[in-house]
């Protein structure tokens, strides 16, 4: 039962966080990003990718991070700290690269599609 209650106060936080995130969005396209002079073009660009990073973070319920450590059975960052020690818990690397390369493919849907989808266009 402390699963489902951590569960939702998780789902809570994370509506909370996703509002923001709009309210803030909403907040730099209505009142700041057109009263910007033009050489902060790259600027205001930066942001509003990183807002919409942030908004596609927060609206994806099972994010990355967690398909890896449902995945693999430890945190991302207990994963990084096996493998720099070489405490690798997985006996056949190729499945550890089959759940690494997903979670990569998954991250940069959210980053840089259009990178995933250059790249995914090249290796056919």
């Amino acid at each position: 039962m402390t699963g489902v209650k951590n569960n939702n106060k998780n789902a809570d936080e994370m509506a909370t966080l996703a509002g923001l995130a709009a309210a803030i969005e909403a907040e730099f396209n209505t009142h700041l990003a057109d009263n910007l002079p033009p050489e902060q073009n790259f600027r205001k660009s930066m942001m509003r990718r990183a807002l919409n990073i942030l908004r596609q973070n927060l609206e994806n319920a099972d994010s990355p991070e967690d398909k890896l450590a449902v995945a693999t059975g430890q945190s991302c960052a207990e994963l990084a700290a096996n493998l720099r020690t070489g405490q690798q818990i997985f006996p056949d690397s190729t499945m550890l690269q089959s759940h690494l390369l997903a979670y990569v493919k998954a991250k940069l849907s959210i980053t840089n599609p259009k990178f995933l989808a250059q790249q995914e266009a090249r290796q056919k």
